[in-house]
């Protein structure tokens, strides 16, 4: 599953886990958008931030973000299951992913 969520916060923390420690003291800001592989929860795992149209390079290899327990903190644009449909993110790291691509329509 593929998700993609715009930050509503002011600021948010990533952690290396959820609820774990903090690796990224106020990384992500208000209007960035983020691409995740992965949810726990109200926590999302980050693959990539898109500030301005930019990537924003991630400074460790994990980083999860809390969308709250209301979801103050980021709240989910979209989620596709199987094969995305094209915007690209690069992902730092690549490990899992070396590209995602995103075609997103307007309903």
């Amino acid at each position: 599953m593929i998700f993609i969520n715009l930050v509503t916060a002011t600021a948010l923390n990533g952690r290396d886990a959820p609820d774990g420690n903090i690796v990224w003291q106020a990384g992500m800001k208000v209007n960035d958008i983020l691409a995740c592989d992965d949810k726990s929860g109200v926590w999302y795992r980050v693959r990539a931030v898109v500030r301005g149209g930019t990537n924003v390079a991630l400074p460790a290899p994990t980083i999860w973000a809390s969308a709250g327990a209301t979801g103050s903190f980021q709240r989910a644009l979209s989620s596709f299951e199987g094969k995305p449909p094209a915007l690209t993110f690069s992902i730092d790291g690549g490990e899992q992913y070396q590209n995602i691509t995103f075609d997103l329509q307007p309903k």
